[in-house]
This record gives C-alpha cells, structure tokens and sequence, in this order.
C-alpha cells in the first residue's frame, strides 16, 4: 500500500512540473543599470534563484538570463526582488539570484535550494557577509551546527550592535524575527537620523492562495460478484483548493472529502440476499489543472488517488469553473474512479459521476 501511494504522488509530480509558464509583470536591471519592462516567468524560490525567464514588451519571445548577466529583476505585483549575488555558504561559492528582503546598514538576503532549509545572508555597512541557515533545533549530531550556526550570526552582529546580537534565537526564527534583527541593527548603527532602511520583502508575497467549494450529484457504482451497488447513488462532498501556479500554471493541489449514501446487496453462498444502506466517506487526494483567462469559464482536469476505509483506486475528471459575477464560481463535475489497486471489500470495483457545486 505505502509502496503503491509513493508511485502514484511520484507520478503526479511527474505530470504537473511540465507545465507552461506562469507570466507575471515585472522588470530586470542590465549590467549597463537600464531597466526593462515585460514579463517574468513567476516560479518557485529555489527556480528564481537559478535564472530568470523573460519576455520584454517590445519581443515575442523568452529569453533565459541567468546570475551575472543581469543585476536583479523584480515581480511588480508582489514586489518580489531578486539580485545577483555571489555567496559563500558550506566552503563554496554560489552565483545566485538572492532575494532581497531588506535594505539599509544591515541588507539581508534570502536563498532557497542551498539546503532543506532557508539561507539568509546578512550583510553588513562594511560588505562582509554571513549566512544564516534557518533551521528547527533537535536531538541529532546536526543540533550542534544549528547551535554554531547561530554563534557565528552573534558574532557578526555583536560588534556594531549587541543589541541585534541578542535578538539571534538558536533554532528556526520566523520572518518577522530576522527582519526584527536588521531594523535593531539599523537603529544602533545609522547615527544619521535619516530613514535609510527599506524592506524589499512582502510576506504576502509567499502565501499560497487557497479556495473552499461544495458540491453535490450522483454516481454510478460499478459491482462485483460478492457485493451489489445501487445503480445510482446520491453524494455531496467538500474540497480545498490550493494554487501552485509557481509549479505549474494554472495547477491547484486539491484534498476532497465525499460522502455517498449507498444501498448495497450481499449475496451469501447459500443464496441468500441482504440489503442495507449506509453513508460512506471517500478521501481523496490530487490536483487539477486549468485553462482559461482569469475572468473567463475554465477547462479543467483532475487526477489523483483516492482513500476509502478499505481501498485505493486511481481517479480522473474533467470539468468546468464558470465565474460569477458575485464572486466566487459555478463547478461542474464529471469524475471516474477506477477499479481497485487495493481492496479488502469484495465487489467494489470504481464509480463514474456527475455533479455541481460553488466554489467561495
């Protein structure tokens, strides 16, 4: 069963990273300082961090520029800005597009993809750099480095502000921890009295948008020799959407919850025939993708796996979301499931459906 639930995630990853783009507009900064207006191919941290993919307004085509050959570029919509930066971290040199969080006598940077973790480099009023690895406290060997790890962020900071320095926490710091750090840092060091700190960083800007929807319809049951289904079965069920547009464009991971009223019959070996009715929960787990423009009817897909108490089957759909001028969206519904991978109920052998619902 794990082996089988492995596969079939493995499969669907598979599926979704080759999706399209995901244009967002945005400009990138030259070598030469000219600024350059267009589109931004708007991908995960870890991508961003390894190149840029860009279309400006006066070409029809993506060009890839990767660290170096550009000073940074930056998302209009989220503020998101990347700069090129070439950063030590574990004994070698990185050329990478760092995100810039915060600028002023202490800049901060953040890097995704170095480790499992989020790198942060801190660099202060004199250029020298220090990386940060944010990362949870535990029992292993590895706790030792997170406790040296914070050290030698004190120790940077200790000697223009201790009070920064004592705002290091040893374990992973949230956000608004770090960037607490570089606004102490700042007040004890800027002696100007002018504003010169600015926070490049919208925390907005990382959060994944989200959606609920409802739906109800019916469902076709296919039987086995054991066990007899209803031909039609009524179900209403409830979802969550959450957009990976950074993946994939128009890819949301979904997580379902359905409930079916099914009457079903059992044959004995004697001949004898039982029949009973029960409420029975499907789970499923999966993504969908979507076409469309923004405020325009979308096709889409949908695949995944579904959990019952006693199986695992592979499912499928395809279906449409209409807007509504009110807000929110009209979903309609066609879904498959197929015979069983696992069962240890006899006789269920997949569903096909049809239904509509609201999407909040």
């Amino acid at each position: 069963m794990k082996r089988i639930i492995i596969s079939s995630l493995a499969a669907l990853l598979t599926i979704t990273m080759s999706a399209q783009e995901n244009p967002e507009r945005g400009f990138v900064i030259t070598n030469d300082n000219d600024t350059i207006y267009g589109m931004i191919d708007f991908r995960t941290d870890d991508i961003n961090a390894q190149q840029c993919y860009f279309k400006s307004d006066n070409t029809d085509e993506y060009k890839y520029y990767y660290p170096g050959q550009i000073v940074g570029y930056r998302f209009m919509r989220n503020g998101k800005l990347y700069v090129s930066k070439e950063l030590e971290y574990d004994g070698l040199m990185h050329q990478l597009f760092a995100e810039y969080m915060v600028k002023g006598m202490l800049n901060v940077y953040r890097v995704k993809g170095l480790s499992w973790d989020d790198i942060y480099f801190f660099e202060n009023e004199n250029g020298k750099i220090v990386a940060y690895r944010n990362s949870e406290r535990d029992s292993s060997a590895d706790d030792k480095e997170i406790t040296k790890n914070a050290q030698n962020l004190f120790s940077f900071l200790a000697p223009s502000s201790i009070n920064a320095s004592e705002a290091v926490k040893i374990g992973k710091m949230s956000t608004n921890q770090i960037l607490d750090i570089a606004k102490i840092y700042h007040d004890d060091v800027c002696t100007s009295g002018e504003d010169c700190i600015k926070y490049e960083y919208d925390e907005k800007s990382d959060k994944n948008k989200s959606a609920f929807f409802a739906y109800a319809g019916v469902s076709h049951f296919f039987s086995g020799d054991v066990m007899e289904y209803a031909s039609v079965s009524p179900f209403v069920g409830i979802g969550w959407d959450i957009n990976q547009d950074r993946i994939a464009k128009g890819m949301t991971l979904q997580v379902t919850a359905e409930f079916f009223s099914l009457k079903q019959t059992e044959t004995f070996s004697d001949g004898r025939k039982e029949t009973s009715s029960s409420l029975v929960p499907f789970l499923k787990f999966g993504a969908q993708n979507k076409t469309g423009k923004d405020k325009s009817a979308k096709f889409t897909y949908r695949y995944g796996f579904t959990l019952f108490p006693v199986v695992f089957c592979i499912y499928g759909g395809i279906g449409t979301e209409i807007p509504i001028e009110s807000g929110g969206a009209c979903v309609v519904m066609l879904n498959g499931c197929s015979p069983c991978i696992l069962s240890s109920t006899e006789g269920y052998k997949g569903y096909i459906s049809a239904s509509i619902g609201y999407k909040f």
